[in-house]
């Protein structure tokens, strides 16, 4: 484990990753904040695509479509996380 201040310097000769440690340290996220936040983003961008993309809904998104879509797309992610540990190495 190490602070993101240390990993921006030992990055640093690797641009494009020490570009995204920047703006991290910049917008004062520490990793696992920023993780919560892509997944939440992540979640929003899924949901709208499947609307348009897969599904063609013809009528305008609700909230309470959304959590339901939340809920189960949280729920999926918790039960994927409940697997055995990786092996070591």
């Amino acid at each position: 484990d190490m602070p993101i201040e240390e990993a921006l310097d030992f990055f640093a000769a690797v641009p494009p990753i020490a570009r995204h440690l920047a703006t991290l340290v910049d917008v004062g996220l520490d990793p696992f904040t920023a993780r919560i936040v892509g997944l939440c983003v992540a979640t929003v961008v899924n949901w709208v695509l499947q609307r348009w993309i897969a599904f063609a809904v013809p009528y305008p998104a609700t909230l309470s479509e959304f959590i339901r879509f939340f809920v189960v797309a949280s729920a999926a992610l918790t039960i994927r996380s409940w697997g055995p540990p990786p092996p070591p190495g």
